[in-house]
């Protein structure tokens, strides 16, 4: 609200002072200098409106300066009244300049601004502002951008979900903030620097060019932390591209399938082949 004040501070001053310009000039300025001096002030301010690059004002207004200066030594000599409006239109050409320079510096402030709100936007809007992690949503569509490039190089891609294990008798609002706070740290220590972790509804990693075997690697650290050091239970659903699911859509159902029987069998990790298999061998039975 202040820049836009001041904005319509600086547009009112530059035009009552380019009236007073303009005006002055008829009374100051001879006839044969007179149309001079209106182009070169116009050239000055077009210039610097447009601030075709750093300082053009000024340096428009210098320029328009000397040329007019040259003009009037020309048609008048050294003389001193000669000289006097030299003075006026100099005086009156760098205060416009100096309008204009202070008038574009309030819209550079202006679109900075907006710049830094439209970042803060996207922050907010890709990454949990309380974890400081990517969201689950936005890691789901890099899960797809990394499943596309893993069937063109025949990789694999695992997706891993986490739930920690609070007894309902000690659950608050405090304990739940400092349980959330462990996780996130020791997720973060768990995984590389290629991996992508995600917090806040949900926490997890999606492990990029990885298979079971790697991906035990990482779980294996984030279950050491949780469960040795910070004394919290975890359970973590596991699924794998292309075994589990072809798509992010398919990969993230199996992930928090597997997550689900982990948390009801009380196994700190459970990896969705294995829920396919036991369920094959029912049927066979």
């Amino acid at each position: 609200m202040r820049s836009n004040n001041r904005i319509l501070i600086y547009i009112a001053a530059l035009g009552f002072w380019l009236i007073v310009v303009v005006f002055g000039s008829f009374l100051w300025i001879q006839d044969e200098t007179r149309l001079v001096a209106l182009a070169l002030l116009a050239f000055t301010m077009t210039l610097g409106v447009t601030n075709i690059w750093r300082y053009s004002g000024w340096v428009a207004a210098i320029v328009s300066i000397a040329i007019y200066g040259l003009v009037e030594v020309n048609l008048g000599g050294m003389h001193p009244v000669a000289l006097i409006p030299v003075g006026y239109f100099s005086v009156g050409l760098l205060i416009a300049t100096e309008l204009v320079f202070a008038l574009i510096r309030e819209f550079e402030m202006i679109n900075f601004k907006l710049d830094n709100s439209q970042k803060l936007i996207d922050e907010l809007r890709l990454y949990d502002p309380t974890t400081g992690l990517m969201r689950y949503q936005q890691a789901l569509r890099l899960l797809k951008s990394e499943i596309m490039r893993s069937q063109r190089y025949q990789k694999n891609v695992c997706l891993f979900l986490v739930k920690v294990e609070v007894a309902d008798e000690i659950k608050d609002q405090v304990v739940e903030e400092n349980i959330n706070r462990q996780l996130v740290s020791a997720l973060m220590g768990s995984v590389r620097a290629t991996d992508i972790p995600f917090g806040g509804g949900q926490y997890g990693a999606v492990l990029p060019e990885t298979n079971l075997q790697g991906a035990k690697i990482v779980i294996d650290r984030l279950i050491n932390t949780m469960v040795n050091k910070a004394r919290v239970p975890v359970s973590i659903g596991i699924a794998q591209f292309p075994e589990d699911g072809l798509s992010d859509a398919d990969l993230s159902r199996a992930a928090e399938a597997a997550m689900l029987v982990a948390s009801n069998t009380s196994k700190p990790y459970v990896q969705y082949g294995q829920i396919r298999t036991a369920a094959s061998v029912e049927n066979v039975g």
